[in-house]
C-alpha cells in the first residue's frame, strides 16, 4: 500500500501493517504555481513494486490490483500498463475497483485479449468493508469561512 502525507492517518496505516501490508508513505510537496501540497510519485512507487513482483516471484501467481485509475503518470507509467506487463509475463490479474472509477474503455480490450486471465471485480456493494473511518470531531467551512462542527463515529472495516 502506498499513500501520501499529510493528511496524517496513522490509524489506517497501522491497521494495514497489522494485517500484513507493506506500507510506503511519501511526503506531499508544494508546487510553485499554487503553494498547495500535492501527491507525488505514489502511483509510480506502486508501479515499480508491481514490476518487482513480476520479476521476483515464480509462476503461477495472481496479481491483485486495487485501483481503477487508468491515467498515465507524469513519468509514463500506469496501472493498465503494469496489468498488461503481468499478463504478458504469464500472471493472472484481478483488478478491484468501484465501477465508476474504472475505465471500461481502457480495460475492455485487455479483457478481450486475455479473457479469463484478467478479472475485473466491482466493489460498489462493499463500501463499508473496504473503507476505514477514524472517529473524531471535524468541521467544514462554508463559503463565508464559518465552521460547522460534527462528530464522526469510528468505523473499522467490516469483514467481506
Amino acid at each position: 500500500m502506498s499513500g501520501s502525507v499529510p493528511p496524517e492517518c496513522e490509524d489506517l496505516w497501522e491497521y494495514a501493517r497489522q494485517i500484513g501490508f507493506e506500507t510506503n508513505l511519501l511526503q506531499r510537496v508544494k508546487t510553485d504555481e499554487d503553494q498547495r501540497r500535492h501527491e507525488q510519485a505514489v502511483d509510480e512507487l506502486l508501479h515499480l513494486k508491481m514490476s518487482n513482483v513480476i520479476l521476483d516471484y515464480d509462476l503461477p501467481q495472481t496479481m491483485v490490483v486495487l485501483s481503477g485509475d487508468s491515467r498515465e503518470s507524469d513519468y509514463g507509467t500506469s496501472f493498465p500498463s503494469q496489468v498488461l506487463r503481468a499478463l504478458r509475463n504469464g500472471w493472472d490479474v484481478e483488478v478491484y475497483s468501484a465501477s465508476m472509477c474504472i475505465s471500461q474503455r481502457t480495460y475492455s480490450p485487455i479483457v478481450q485479449e486475455f479473457g479469463t486471465r484478467l478479472r475485473i471485480v466491482h466493489l460498489d456493494g462493499q463500501y463499508e468493508s473496504i473503507t476505514f473511518v477514524r472517529g473524531g470531531e471535524y468541521y467544514e467551512k462554508d463559503a463565508a469561512g464559518i465552521r460547522t462542527y460534527f462528530t464522526v463515529p469510528e468505523r473499522i472495516v467490516r469483514p467481506l
